[in-house]
């Protein structure tokens, strides 16, 4: 057998192995994780939802923002995939920044300078609207666990301390 021939065979075989085996999906199996989240009994809408894993080695962190009826679906990985990982994870929470309305624009428009920039500033960075246990997965007392189904979570929360 020639050497061409013997490399012809080779790579043949090379290609059928790579087609028996797949390419196969680039992570672990994810399973939906979608529900409402409530703050003390109301819709957290401007609200994101995080699952940070307590085995970050093992899984990646998923996310979603709640909607203005409180619902939310779990995506995760840079494709946005739907579901998480199975594993345990923190319910962690991050207010969003409210997208500022034609008068609020006009607002800062004419306030003073210093007035305009605290306005910047708060629009920027709002109060949250959740306990601040619930800001870090060092803190958060709610846990997740997703086994091998889809889950369905309804959460309400803690408001914030006065």
């Amino acid at each position: 057998m020639s050497y061409l021939h013997r490399t012809i065979v080779a790579s043949s075989c090379a290609g059928l192995l790579v087609v028996a085996l797949g390419c196969g999906s680039s992570g672990p199996k994810l399973y939906p994780v979608s529900g409402t989240l409530k703050i003390a009994g109301s819709p957290a809408k401007g609200v994101q939802i995080q699952l940070k894993p307590v085995d970050p080695v093992d899984n990646t962190l998923g996310s979603a923002t709640v909607d203005d009826n409180g619902h939310f679906e779990i995506l995760s990985g840079v494709e946005g995939n739907k579901g998480v990982a199975k594993g345990k994870y923190k319910v962690v929470l991050m207010q969003m920044a409210a997208v500022p309305t034609a008068e609020d624009v006009e607002a800062m428009k004419s306030a003073k300078k210093g007035d305009r920039e605290s306005m910047t500033k708060a629009a920027m960075a709002p109060p949250a609207s959740f306990a601040s246990k619930y800001a870090k997965a060092e803190t958060s007392p709610e846990e997740v666990v997703v086994a091998d189904k889809a889950i369905t979570l309804n959460l309400d929360l803690d408001g914030p301390e006065n």
